[in-house]
């Protein structure tokens, strides 16, 4: 007996397709027929769950490239500790920057080409809206001493999310100039020795207590 998919598992499918063209070839190159072929199904049927390219592209980018974000690798291996996870976060600064490239290109894409601005606006904000959160989960649970005020906790997260999002960008237009592995290296020592001072200071005062 035949498997039956559903419409939501045949539309991931086919927008998972879709975005390795994207990334690949850009959103202007790519046409409807070689997404359909990519995903092993037809053209009509294509359109039988997007109801235009366009359609397409704004779901692909929605669904999918909030978990390309280089952040969601730092927290996937729950086997490791939290300052691993923290280290991690670090070490994915420095890796994948083709990667991070063409993922970018897509942004601009999607931004370009997506004609209804409110929606490119709601991906734009669910994308740094995941970033914080990831970063605020990574912080949190490395540093729990040093992150127990709200207003330090977001202020931690939106600093490191627009030094990671500041430095690739300049990274991408001119990567000669802006040396991640440098750059990097101090803004992360910072973050952490930082962190780690006041965890060390409320550990002292605890046990003066």
């Amino acid at each position: 007996m035949a498997r039956i998919i559903n419409k939501e598992e045949k539309c991931k499918h086919v927008t998972q397709a879709a975005l390795e063209l994207f990334l690949e070839k850009g959103y202007k190159s790519v046409t409807t027929r070689e997404i359909a072929t990519k995903a092993g199904i037809s053209k009509g049927i294509l359109y039988h769950y997007f109801e235009s390219k366009e359609d397409l592209f704004y779901r692909t980018v929605k669904e999918h490239i909030v978990h390309t974000v280089i952040l969601k690798g730092a927290l996937e291996d729950s086997s490791k500790s939290p300052m691993d996870r923290f280290l991690t976060l670090k070490d994915l600064c420095d890796t994948g920057a083709d990667l991070r490239k063409r993922r970018y290109q897509l942004m601009f894409d999607f931004i370009v080409y997506c004609s209804d601005k409110k929606l490119v606006s709601e991906v734009i904000d669910s994308i740094y809206d995941e970033i914080r959160t990831t970063i605020t989960k990574i912080l949190t649970d490395a540093f729990p001493e040093a992150m127990t005020n709200p207003d330090k906790v977001a202020l931690y997260s939106n600093l490191v999310a627009a030094y990671i999002d500041g430095i690739h960008f300049q990274n991408f237009i001119n990567p000669e100039k802006v040396r991640l592995e440098d750059t990097n290296k101090l803004f992360w020592e910072l973050i952490q020795n930082d962190l780690q001072s006041v965890s060390v200071s409320h550990t002292g005062a605890a046990g003066n207590v």
